[in-house]
């Protein structure tokens, strides 16, 4: 592929999971698509452990709150069309959130946000307890003062929802691993040191971090950073594993996770500051403590795996994703930090229904647009 005599309307870049979610919607309505990922296909960030799919607290409700509702909302129909198109599980489940109540203040709060809920998220609850039914999973000495039970969170497997995807794009659309971007001019995507070339329509970046350096390299756009998330997962003891969706457990930036193989994932640490981005230490020791604290069945599990990978936060906190220059078709989608599982799929819509001519306009919330990232008063 040394010449550029290959084309395709979309080369999207990198294989995570805004890259996997905009090439399958692009190739869907018919675009010829090509995936470029500079490694393995889920092998950055994406590829990590969690995969809790949290939503926004019912209070203060916003356009970004009102998005990611109606994309965890729609998910679960998405996860089921995927799973049948390509036979593979993707591990989701609408298990629910556990959080426990350790002050009488945070109670107060927890009955406001109760009160909030049915008005803006329907069906789902948002509501306290303080029986001993989930006593075998959350510590009752964790939390003094009772627990929340929210109904609309849910979890799915990272690397299963990512092989689905990728499986889904065979036939559809063109995957090349090993292509490291170089940059984009004159319709022409170069890699791997300019050895490499291919004519396209447009490009999308969404490889991660790594679209803030290049963005930083080439156009002194300042955009966001890596923020270093270290997890861990156990062999659930088999007393628990055999209950159906466990609720993930979250307390102050812990989360516990049990997936339906019967494994447990624990995280995350959040570090700005990072010399090894795969590297496993302390920092993820102290949060295992908490962990353990807060679901002692924890402490019998078998440790599986200590994991570490680099996520991408925009320094204005939300997901960056749309054309970067007007007078250029390229484009980008990263950012998404901790909510990208559960919004990639509305995003990828909404960016891919733009590429393909479909509609002029973003149907995303304003916060996530360019002209927003880009505002110097922001």
């Amino acid at each position: 592929m040394g010449s550029d005599n290959q084309t395709f309307e979309i080369v999207v870049i990198g294989g995570g999971i805004f890259g996997l979610s905009v090439a399958r919607h692009a190739a869907g309505l018919g675009l010829s698509v090509l995936l470029a990922e500079a490694d393995r296909i889920g092998q950055g960030p994406s590829g990590g452990l969690l995969g809790a799919l949290m939503p926004h607290i019912p209070t203060g409700w916003n356009a970004k709150k009102q998005f990611q509702f109606e994309a965890l909302c729609a998910l679960p129909g998405f996860v089921a069309e995927l799973e049948a198109e390509t036979g593979l599980s993707c591990g989701y489940a609408r298990s629910g959130r556990l959080m426990p109540l350790r002050t009488e203040r945070f109670a107060m709060v927890a009955r406001e946000r109760e009160a909030a809920a049915p008005a803006v998220w329907g069906d789902f609850r948002f509501a306290r307890g303080d029986d001993a039914c989930f006593s075998d999973w959350l510590s009752t000495d964790a939390a003094p003062h009772g627990y929340v039970l929210d109904t609309l969170a849910a979890r799915l497997q990272p690397r299963a929802y990512l092989a689905a995807l990728a499986a889904s794009l065979r036939g559809r659309a063109s995957v090349r691993e090993g292509m490291r971007f170089d940059g984009f001019s004159d319709g022409v995507a170069r890699f791997n040191g300019g050895r490499e070339r291919v004519r396209a329509g447009a490009v999308v970046l969404a490889q991660g971090y790594q679209t803030f350096d290049h963005l930083h390299q080439v156009f002194a756009l300042d955009i966001g950073s890596g923020v270093k998330g270290q997890a861990a997962l156990f062999r659930l003891p088999k007393p628990l594993t055999g209950q159906v969706a466990l609720p993930v457990i979250y307390d102050d930036g812990v989360y516990i996770v049990a997936h339906d193989d019967g494994t447990c994932a624990v995280g995350s640490t959040s570090e700005k500051d990072w010399q090894d981005a795969k590297a496993t230490d302390g920092a993820l020791d102290s949060v295992l403590e908490k962990a353990f604290a807060l679901c002692p069945s924890l402490k019998q599990a078998d440790l599986v795996e200590r994991w570490a990978g680099v996520r991408p936060k925009c320094h204005a906190r939300e997901p960056i994703v749309g054309q970067l220059f007007a007078n250029q078709p390229l484009y980008v989608a990263t950012g998404g930090f901790k909510v990208s599982f559960g919004i990639a799929h509305k995003v990828a819509a909404a960016l891919g229904d733009v590429l393909a001519g479909r509609s002029d306009k973003l149907a995303l919330p304003d916060s996530f647009k360019v002209e927003h990232h880009l505002d110097p008063r922001r």
